[in-house]
């Protein structure tokens, strides 16, 4: 299998150990808890802790553009061009405006990832963030990609996308929904 990042021995590295986790919980395994240095809530336990790309899905507010007006003196023909350049020009800036400003996927960048008996904690620009499991809305997984979506009620998506994307995916699937997830096969 030929990866999308580019990372063939990592991503097949993160790929075989989601199998070898799936593996073992078919077979009557528990999840085995990993040390993070992190303070965690009574009663809460570490399962992995990794990193992951992530991005979110917004649209935001275009750059403003100025519309310009070209001066022209000549004949009616010169004013004429002048006027059409003038309206060319400011559609081609409205257009440019519009596309960055539409919704799709912006990254974030690297993030440390734990995923944790409750809630998965993402470390952006130094800083925390908390996705308590009820505020997942849905789980897309795209592990041929390296990719997981998390979908929420009230909040951007989430993509996550690296290596570890598919144990995290398993881990997630497991503490949401007591339940395997479909993975690519691998090819030795």
């Amino acid at each position: 299998m030929r990866y999308p990042s580019g990372q063939d021995e990592a991503s097949r590295s993160g790929m075989e150990d989601a199998h070898h986790l799936m593996a073992h919980l078919r077979s009557g395994g528990s999840l085995v808890p990993v040390a993070t240095g992190l303070r965690l809530e009574p009663q809460e336990t570490a399962f992995a802790c990794t990193g992951v790309r992530t991005a979110r899905y917004y649209a935001q507010p275009g750059p403003p553009y100025d519309t310009t007006t070209l001066l022209g003196l000549g004949s009616l023909g010169t004013l004429t061009i002048t006027a059409l350049g003038s309206a060319a020009w400011n559609a081609h800036r409205r257009r440019q405006s519009d596309r960055e400003a539409a919704a799709r996927w912006r990254w974030a960048g690297w993030s440390d990832a734990v995923v944790t008996s409750r809630r998965l904690l993402l470390l952006q620009d130094g800083t925390w963030t908390s996705i308590r499991y009820p505020q997942i809305f849905q789980l897309q997984p795209r592990p041929e990609r390296l990719q997981l979506d998390l979908h929420f009620e009230d909040a951007p998506a989430l993509r996550s996308e690296g290596p570890s994307v598919p144990l995290i995916t398993v881990l997630l699937f497991y503490l949401l929904y007591h339940r395997e997830v479909a993975l690519p096969e691998l090819r030795t």
